[in-house]
């Protein structure tokens, strides 16, 4: 069965409106929130969302899946609701405790009320891993450019 998009276009807008203005107190200038994917797959509905700043060194991508077989009941619009309603709890989480919340590596599924969630997530620094990847490819340190040198 081929994808089919969870929301369209003004229900998105409106979803990172509300995420915006409801961490707005937390988000420091230059992070922000951009949703990558959301589709209804075969007995799944997903949404991915990515936390990151404009210099790359903070990349913190959210991948959720309500299953079908996990929550028999749901319908898209549910579905859709509950997987918008664990990001909030999960970004919630995540600056009330010093961005210190992690998910995951790999799916795992969370309990979410009565629902079951699965999840993954992870932190990274872009810029550093693109500097240690120049670094071991043999560019010499003193041509990378290094946070804080001028």
């Amino acid at each position: 069965m081929p994808l089919r998009p969870l929301f369209n276009s003004e229900f998105e807008a409106k979803f990172l409106g509300e995420l915006n203005k409801r961490m707005s107190r937390f988000v420091r200038p230059g992070e922000a929130f951009r949703v990558t994917h959301h589709a209804i797959e075969d007995g799944a509905w997903c949404l991915s969302v990515i936390f990151e700043n404009a210099d790359r060194t903070l990349h913190l991508p959210v991948e959720l899946a309500v299953v079908a077989t996990d929550n028999p009941k749901l319908s898209n619009d549910e579905a859709r609701d509950v997987l918008v309603d664990f990001l909030g709890y999960f970004f919630d989480r995540y600056f009330r405790e010093a961005r210190e919340v992690t998910l995951p590596l790999d799916w795992a599924p969370l309990r979410f009320g009565e629902y079951l969630v699965r999840a993954r997530g992870w932190e990274k620094n872009l810029l550093l891993e693109e500097l240690a990847d120049r670094l071991l490819a043999g560019e010499p340190v003193d041509a990378l450019p290094l946070p804080g040198r001028r």
